[in-house]
Formats: structure tokens, C-alpha cells, sequence
């Protein structure tokens, strides 16, 4: 077995002998077949075609062989319709009399057909119109469509695809893949003549090249711009099959033949790179041709669903520190990865006028030096001698600092020398003092920094400069909330900070965090903390704990001092906590807040976990950071940069607000009448209630209350981010059914609550607020949904109608219905530490439809009064928070209570 072979787990193809294809394909005779009788024909053939695919792909034959086999198939079917419906065309119009030419093209063309490709057919004449090979082409593409197959089809005369082919670039891409199928062969010929005359012209080429190059581009902005998206698509994506396809494009572009070995043989990539590129071409259309399998459907995304099925079939199973899933896919970046590597360097060379495509337009512009070892060559940065790394090894890090300072990629050549000496980084070199203080010093300018990293990172010298980084290269953290790869995340993190340092429109939108960047005295040690906060990942569970362990043994190789090294340590180990208090906990609660500010003991670790936690979320998804958490997020921030700094005990913090809020309300009542409903106003709100709120929303709130009729619910609503949340507040009388039936009334309109909480008051009403958007990710105003909510909740609350029949006449919704991945356990947690007046509850399960619905009406059936809800949902997954008391207002601390409560939740939850 070839050695390349092994570099692909549990890829083991075999190949199949062209004598033997004949074998696999069907016979088929259509010649006297007319109507039901010849679409019979033609389907029973396609079943055994089918089957006999099916059959060699469970067989693990070569994927390559099995795509020639399934185009030979085709050409059997497509040649027969051709010769049945050709002898209907009038006499002297035979094909045989070289009248027209049926060809393949495109990815039928070059014969690479999966179980539910496209068709590409070109029905190609002289210059002699006819209706007839119109009505030709039509009969074939009637049975194919009945067939169920799609068709790409056109009806050209030669001067048309000529004119087409200079106009339409997608037109000439088409027909750099053809094939004679049937008809004239003199007719194909010219055609194939006409293209190669304008391969000939240099400044068509250029122009043809650059059109590859923006179309690459504009499919990657839609199907995503990096491998390292967790649901891929195998064919368009970065990495994909279209990727190998372009580099078989640009080598025939440039008149050189036989694919990735013609590219060895004319010196543009070596034998290892011609043999990875073949590899990796069939083991993505044997990953295609499993999706169409799996889907029974021209599917090329590579869902959680699918990766589950195929990662399980080729044997990947799970161990104590990875899913059998998470190694696949680990697999899979792996081969894509490099896929995207080789199509940017040779677009570099090709580009850059080297070997046969010298002279064709592409003007370079003068080298500009950098130093006595690197120059700026076409915009990159690339070696003066090709022995300067085995010269001066301190150079693999020299020109990566020169990325750093310019911001200008490294030239293909450059990142080829790299990856030939990175053996060089060896012990001696990671200990050196020298390079480890210009690391430092890289680390502690946020300039170009995320770039500088995915420079290093492309072409391995991050891995070998910090060896821990390796075992999370292509991780995958397999849920639907995480979109990117675990080592692509953590510099995605770093790369943030770079852009809120340097991008004005970042420090606009982000003042809070950004001032907390400049605060920061030492840089390299939040650089440190986001590209390592991840580290242990991979090493089992508790990877907080785990990578707090492996990160101060990096930065203690480093040279650190131990107090750096504490400092990196805490910010892995805590990583997760700003995010799990600002989301999931009462940030009123002053008890969680002291406690918090007692555990990060200073504003220099405030600051840095901070900004961390900020870049962490904002690169997790382009979904995950939204305002709502940011102003959360911010919310901890301030509160808990209040106990550090002014050292106040728990008590007078409360204290002195409730008294600072209550005066300047009272300060701005004008009217004595009105003073005296707003101090028993204010007596008869909870603490909590005064501490949430500004001045202005109190005051508001007042002046609406004092107005308001108890025959109707209170209802106010307004939009807190625009067009995508909305904050909804009721005000009514309490009662345990005021919550089921508020997330029920919710549940009918398909309306999404984030969070939920409630202000109890002493006459006996209860101020619910809470902040929702509709099914779409949009505020109410938008969705169009404020005025129904309203009148729903006031139909409900006056018993004109019920929850049950709002949902048993809620419109069919898609809303909630998610896929399933990964493995979540179901599971219900009590806390009665983190907060001083209320047992926590904590729910982690999958998301369904109506679940807060069936989740709040239980605990209201356990007994439970719920004061605060904080709702988490990622991707699936969801977490959410119950701040609950007992009938009497107190913590519930029976142990045979709390169990109670545990069990019928998760008897709901599996429900």
C-alpha cells in the first residue's frame, strides 16, 4: 500500500482495474423503445446502476474508480437516448454525417460523477441552424428529467461557444473539463480547437485566471470563509472539492496537462504534495458520494447528523477524552487544511509569473528590503538567500515578526522554506533566551497579531514552537454553539483583541471593553491567556483545570516570573466564569457579586479576564456575541470593579444605593400628592427591584402604575436592540399560575424569552419583565407581534380564553426544532451558596419546543415561587437558571424537597 495512503485513518480504499469497469455497468438498449416502455427501460437500468454504485462503495473501493464507473454509467444512457432519438432527425442531419456533437462537461466532463451530480451536456453544431436538434436535445433532456436527474444544458453553434466562451468565464471553466459523448467527432474537434486557440492569448488567460480567483472568493463569503467550520460543505467550502478542482483549472489554464502530476512534472508542487493532493481528492468524493448515500439527496454539507452516521461507519469510536466523532472530523480539517494551502500557494506562483506562465501580464512590482535576510517580493514577504534558515535558524522567527510589522503575507516560497526547516525548532531553539524574549515582545503588541498567528499557525511553526498547542490542531468542540475548531477559536480570540486595539469602528462599539484593554499593563500575558485558554481541551474533562496546568508550564519555559506565570493560569482556569455568572446568575444579587470580586482579588486580573472573556465569546460564532450579553457582561464588570475598588462590605453597598436611588426619585417629584405615591411606591418594592433599575425606568414605571386600571394587565413593551430584541414588562396581581401562563401565552406566538425576571411587591402584585425576540431573531416591533402578545396576555389574565387554546391554535412553526449533536447529559443542579436569599436551580438539557413553558409549570406544581430566570440557549444546548424560594420566601433546603424537584424536572425533560 502506498505510504500516503496511511496518513488518512481508517481510509483504505481499493482499487478497481479499468478492464473491470465494464463490469459494474449494465446493459442497455433503447433503439426500438418508445414512451412508458423506454422511461421503463431507463429506470430499471439507472436501479441496477444504483445498486451496483451503492454496492462498490460499500466495498471501500476507490472512490475515483467508483466516480469513472458512475460517468460510464451515465454515458451508457445519455449514448443510447441519443442514438434512439437520432434517427428521428431527417435524412442528411445524421450525426454520423457531422452535423452536431453531444458532449460532457464540467465535473461530468472529467468524469467525476457522485450518486446525485449534476448532468452537464452541450449540444454543439455548426453554423447551420435546425429546429430538428433543438427537438433533438429536448427528447433527451425529457426522459433525464423524468429520470429525476438535474441538467445542465445548452444548444450552441460553434461560433455561439466561442462568443460565449470569451464572455463567460463560468462557460470557458465549463469546457476546459469536455468529453465526446456521441455525434461528429470533426464537430468536437473544433470546439476543442476554438478553446485552445484562446488558452493561447496571455491576456485572456490573465483575465481568466483572475475571474478563478474572485469567483473563489465569492463562494467562500457564501459558504463560509474557513475550513474550520464545524458543518462543512465538502464541495464549495475552503478546503473542498471546488478548491481541488481550481488548482486542476489553473494547471490547465496554463497548458499544463494531467492534473496534479502534470503540476509535479512542470515543477509548480513535488511528489508529496501530487500524491496528498490525489488522496485528498478521493477521499472527499468517497465523503460525497456517503452524503448522497446517507441523505438520498444531492446533499453536500456535512451536517452534525451525517458526521455522527459516517464517522461511526468508518470505525471511529469514542475513548475517554474524544468523541469517535470529534477524531473524524479532526480528520477531515486535517485534509482540508492542506487543501487550502496548496491552492493558495500555487495561485501565489502562478501569479507571480513562475515556470511556463512567465510573460503573460502579470507585471511584478521591484522587491523592497526588509532586512539583509527578507524582502517584500509581489506584496509578500520572501527570503533573499534560500539557505538563510539553515543559516541562521533565529530567522524562522525573524520573518515572522517582519508579518507583524508590515501586515503583508509570506510568499509561497517562503512558506515552503518554513515548512522544510521546521525541524530546526527544536528544544534548544524553544529555550533559547533570545526567542523567547522577541516572542514575548510579538505577544505584547496587539498590531497584526491574530494575522502573525495564522501565519505561524498555516504553516505549523506554532506547533512546534509551543508543542501543547498540537494536540488541540484541528480539535473539535462537537456542539451546534461552537463554530470553528479549537486552536482556529483561539486565535480567531487573539485576533479580536487585535482589531479592538486598532480598528476605530471596534473601540466605538466596544468603549468599556477597549478602555479595559488599555488598562492592561502587561499584553504578552493576555495574548498568553487567550491563545492557551483552551489548551486543555482534548485531555479529558474539567479542560479549565487541565489547561491551567499546561499553560503555567508554557509560560514558565517561556522566562516568565511566577507571578506571570499565576497570572496566565487564572485566566484559563476562570475563563468560563464571567460568562456563566453574567448569563446565568442574578447580577442584583450583591452576595454572588462580593463573592466573585473576593475570588479575582484585583483590577489587574478584573481587566484581563475581562477582555478575554469578551474575545472568547465574539470568536466563538458570528452568532454568539450579541448586545444583550455584552451589556451583561459589562453589567458583572462594573459592579464587581465597585467592591474591588472601594472595598465596601456587601451590606453598605446595598445600602447606600437603595438610599442614593430612592432619594433622587423622590428629588424629582414636583408634586406633594404625587411624593406620597411615590414613597409608598417605593416601600412596597422589593430591594431588588430598585437595584435593577435607573432613576428614569422607576420613575416611568411609577407614573404608568399610578394611572393603571387593575381590570387590565399593565403591559409595556420597547425595543432595547434594535430590530432584534425586545423588552417586554407585565404588572399584575401574583399568583403560582402567573408564570406558566405568561411562558404559555409566549409558547403560542412562537416568541423566544432570553430572560425572566420578577419583582415581587408587598400589596400583592408582581412586576414581570423580561426580554424576548420572535422565532426569527427579531424584536417584536419587527416581527410584528407586540400588538397580539398584548392582547393574548389581557385574554388570558381576564379568563376570556386559555393557554390551552392559544396552543392548540398556534401556527405549525419550525421555531426550536434543532438538530441534536453531540452528547449533552441531562441534568438538574441546586445551589444554595451562590446566592443569600434564593435556591438556584440549574437545568442543562437539549432545547425543544415549549420547554421554559413545561419547566416553569412544574416548578410552580413542586411548590416553587420564582423571583428570577436566566435563559442560555447555544446552538442546542440549553442552560438555564431558576432562582427559586418556597412558599414561606425562604431557601428550600430539604434534601427530600430539593430531590423532588430534581425528579420531576427530569421527568419532564426526557417527556
Amino acid at each position: 500500500m502506498p505510504w500516503h495512503i496511511k496518513q488518512i485513518p481508517h481510509f483504505n480504499p481499493v482499487p478497481i482495474a479499468k478492464e473491470n469497469y465494464e463490469q459494474s455497468v449494465p446493459c442497455l438498449d433503447l433503439k426500438h423503445k418508445t414512451g412508458d416502455g423506454l422511461l421503463t427501460e431507463a429506470r430499471e437500468y439507472l436501479v441496477l446502476c444504483n445498486q451496483n454504485i451503492e454496492t462498490l462503495i460499500g466495498e471501500h473501493r476507490e472512490p475515483l474508480d467508483v466516480h469513472r464507473i458512475r460517468s460510464v454509467m451515465i454515458d451508457r444512457l445519455v449514448t443510447a437516448l441519443f442514438g434512439r432519438y437520432q434517427a428521428d432527425l431527417p435524412q442528411g442531419e445524421q450525426a454520423g454525417e457531422d452535423v452536431c456533437a453531444l458532449v460532457a462537461t464540467g465535473g461530468y466532463g472529467r468524469e467525476e460523477m457522485s450518486l446525485l451530480s449534476d448532468i452537464d451536456l452541450l449540444l454543439v453544431y455548426n453554423n447551420k441552424p435546425d429546429d430538428s436538434l433543438s427537438s433533438l436535445m429536448k427528447k433527451i433532456l425529457y426522459v433525464l428529467w423524468d429520470l429525476k436527474f438535474d441538467i445542465g444544458h445548452a444548444i450552441r453553434t460553434l461560433k455561439d461557444c466561442e462568443m460565449m466562451m470569451l464572455k463567460e468565464h463560468t462557460v470557458m471553466t465549463s469546457l476546459l473539463d469536455l468529453r465526446l459523448i456521441a455525434g461528429s467527432r470533426r464537430v468536437f474537434n473544433e470546439l476543442v480547437e476554438i478553446r485552445d486557440r484562446l488558452l493561447s492569448d496571455h491576456v485572456f488567460i490573465r483575465r481568466l485566471i483572475q475571474s478563478k480567483i474572485n469567483e473563489r472568493e465569492f463562494r467562500l463569503d457564501k459558504y463560509g470563509g474557513s475550513v474550520y467550520l464545524l458543518e462543512p460543505h465538502i464541495k464549495e467550502g475552503e478546503g473542498g472539492l471546488r478548491d481541488l478542482q481550481m488548482i486542476r483549472w489553473l494547471a490547465r489554464i496554463i497548458d499544463i496537462r494531467g492534473g496534479f502530476y502534470g503540476l509535479e512534472t512542470a515543477g509548480y508542487i513535488n511528489d508529496v504534495t501530487a500524491m496528498s493532493l490525489t488522496l485528498a481528492l478521493s477521499y472527499l468524493l468517497n465523503l460525497r458520494n456517503r452524503l448522497h448515500l446517507l441523505t438520498r439527496a444531492k446533499n453536500d454539507q456535512l451536517s452534525f447528523n451525517a458526521q455522527i452516521s459516517i464517522a461511526r461507519d468508518d470505525g471511529f469510536t469514542d475513548d475517554n477524552i474524544s468523541l469517535g466523532v470529534e477524531k473524524f472530523m479532526q480528520n477531515y480539517y486535517a485534509i482540508a487544511t492542506q487543501n487550502n494551502i496548496n491552492v493558495k500557494n500555487l495561485v501565489q506562483k502562478i501569479l507571480s509569473g513562475q515556470k511556463s506562465f512567465s510573460g503573460c501580464g502579470f507585471a511584478a512590482v521591484s522587491p523592497r528590503m526588509l532586512d539583509e535576510d527578507f524582502k517584500v517580493l509581489d506584496g509578500k514577504i520572501a527570503v533573499i538567500d534560500d539557505e538563510v534558515f539553515h543559516k541562521k535558524p533565529h530567522a524562522l522567527l525573524a520573518i515572522f515578526e517582519h508579518v507583524q510589522k508590515t501586515g503583508q503575507d509570506l510568499h509561497f516560497h517562503a512558506c515552503e522554506l518554513v515548512a522544510q526547516n521546521i525541524f530546526r525548532v527544536d528544544d534548544s531553539f524553544r529555550r533559547d533566551p533570545v526567542i523567547c524574549d522577541r516572542f514575548k515582545k510579538m505577544l505584547a503588541s496587539y498590531e497584526n497579531l491574530g494575522k502573525t498567528m495564522f501565519a505561524m499557525h498555516e504553516v505549523h511553526f506554532f506547533d512546534a514552537l509551543i508543542p501543547a498547542f498540537q494536540k488541540i490542531r484541528n480539535r473539535v468542540h462537537y456542539d451546534a454553539y461552537h463554530v470553528y475548531t479549537v486552536d482556529t477559536h483561539s486565535i480567531f480570540a487573539l485576533n479580536e483583541i487585535s482589531r479592538l486595539y486598532s480598528d476605530p469602528l471596534y473601540e466605538q462599539k466596544f468603549p468599556s471593553f477597549k478602555k479595559a484593554l488599555l488598562d492592561i499593563k502587561q499584553p504578552d500575558l493576555l495574548s498568553l491567556g487567550l491563545l492557551l485558554h483552551d489548551i486543555g481541551k482534548g485531555e479529558g474533562r474539567d479542560h479549565s483545570i487541565i489547561g491551567a496546568k499546561i499553560a503555567r508550564e508554557i509560560v514558565k519555559g517561556l522566562g516568565y516570573a511566577e507571578d506571570a506565570c499565576e497570572l496566565v493560569e487564572f485566566q484559563v482556569l476562570s475563563h468560563l466564569t464571567m460568562p456563566h455568572l453574567s448569563q446565568r446568575r442574578d447580577l442584583e444579587d450583591y452576595h454572588m457579586v462580593k463573592e466573585f470580586a473576593k475570588a479575582v482579588k484585583s483590577m489587574r486580573r478584573l481587566n484581563l479576564l475581562y477582555v478575554l472573556t469578551w474575545a472568547d465569546i465574539r470568536a466563538v460564532s458570528p452568532e454568539a456575541w450579541t448586545e444583550w450579553k455584552g451589556n451583561l457582561l459589562e453589567k458583572l464588570y462594573q459592579r464587581t470593579r465597585d467592591v474591588i475598588v472601594r472595598q465596601e462590605k456587601y451590606e453598605d453597598v446595598v445600602q447606600r444605593r437603595l438610599i442614593d436611588i430612592k432619594k433622587a426619585v423622590m428629588e424629582r417629584s414636583t408634586d406633594s400628592a404625587e411624593a406620597d405615591q411615590l414613597y409608598d411606591f417605593l416601600k412596597s418594592i422589593a430591594p431588588r427591584y430598585v437595584l435593577a433599575h435607573s432613576f428614569e425606568e422607576i420613575n416611568q414605571h411609577f407614573k404608568m402604575l399610578m394611572n393603571h386600571n387593575d381590570d387590565n394587565l399593565f403591559f409595556l413593551h420597547k425595543e432595547i436592540a434594535r430590530d432584534v430584541i425586545s423588552e417586554v414588562v407585565i404588572y399584575t396581581w401574583l399568583n403560582p399560575r402567573v408564570f406558566p401562563l405568561v411562558t404559555g401565552v409566549m409558547l403560542s406566538l412562537d416568541i423566544n424569552i432570553l430572560s425572566m425576571e420578577n419583582f415581587t411587591f408587598t400589596d400583592g402584585h408582581v412586576f414581570i419583565k423580561m426580554k424576548v425576540q420572535s422565532r426569527d431573531k427579531h424584536s417584536l416591533i419587527k416581527a410584528g407581534l407586540v400588538e397580539t402578545l398584548k392582547k393574548n396576555l389581557n385574554d388570558v389574565f381576564m379568563g376570556r380564553t386559555t393557554v390551552s387554546t392559544l396552543l392548540a391554535n398556534r401556527r405549525s412553526s419550525l421555531f426550536l426544532r434543532k438538530k441534536v449533536v453531540g452528547k449533552i447529559q441531562t441534568r438538574v443542579n441546586t445551589d444554595n451558596d451562590v446566592s443569600g436569599y434564593y435556591t438556584v436551580i440549574d437545568v442543562f438539557t437539549y432545547d425543544r419546543i415549549g420547554l421554559l413553558y413545561d419547566m416553569v409549570t412544574c416548578l410552580v406544581e413542586q411548590g416553587c415561587y420564582l423571583d428570577v430566570s436566566k435563559i442560555s440557549t447555544n446552538g442546542d444546548q440549553v442552560i438555564d437558571s431558576f432562582y427559586v424560594k418556597d412558599i414561606f420566601g425562604q431557601k428550600i433546603k430539604s434534601k427530600e424537597k430539593l430531590d423532588d424537584i430534581k425528579k420531576a424536572l427530569l421527568s419532564v425533560l426526557d417527556a
